[in-house]
């Protein structure tokens, strides 16, 4: 299940590239839910910041993982095992970290999609972070490999877009 024995495939390349750009997706990741939090504040606001502070500390958690994965990798390259294991062991620790908060933000968010009355579409309570994460994690397993080896570390971001182009394309209706 962990991506972390896709580092042992990928070229120094994309061993620094990748943990950069999943760094600077943390970051800009959290504007879109900071968009999901503005769109369902009017259904409770206190309720609305508290699921936007939760995925933030995803996004954190995530922003330390991506930093830390570039280390192992380097790590790994230069035949440190010791040093690797040392690391691998933190990132592991640092992403059950973000559980928490996706938990949190995911009931929340399924609260007031499908619970607070609103004219949002019914079926939007299913779209959750949470869900969208455990079916990309899932197709991305099932391809095979090298491809659904190769981007399976990058689940957590295709969520999120998917979840941002459905908040994004969803509306109230009258």
């Amino acid at each position: 299940m962990s991506s972390f024995s896709s580092l042992a495939h990928v070229s120094l390349l994309r061993i620094t590239v990748g943990p950069l750009l999943g760094l600077v997706s943390s970051f800009f990741i959290c504007f879109g839910f900071w968009y999901v939090s503005r769109k369902l504040s009017h259904l409770n606001e206190k309720l609305s910041m508290r699921m936007f502070a939760s995925l933030v500390s995803v996004m954190f958690f995530g922003g330390a993982f991506h930093a830390g994965y570039y280390f192992a990798g380097h790590a790994l390259l230069a035949g440190d095992t010791a040093l690797y294991a040392a690391f691998i062991s933190q990132l592991e620790i640092m992403s059950y970290f973000s559980i928490p908060g996706l938990l949190l933000s995911t009931g929340i968010y399924v609260y007031l999609t499908g619970f607070v009355p609103n004219r949002f579409p019914k079926w939007l309570k299913y779209a959750n972070l949470l869900t969208i994460q455990a079916v990309v994690l899932a197709v991305f397993i099932v391809l095979p490999s090298p491809i659904g080896g190769y981007i399976k570390p990058t689940f957590v971001n295709v969520a999120s877009l998917i979840f941002f182009i459905l908040n994004l394309r969803t509306e109230e209706t009258a």
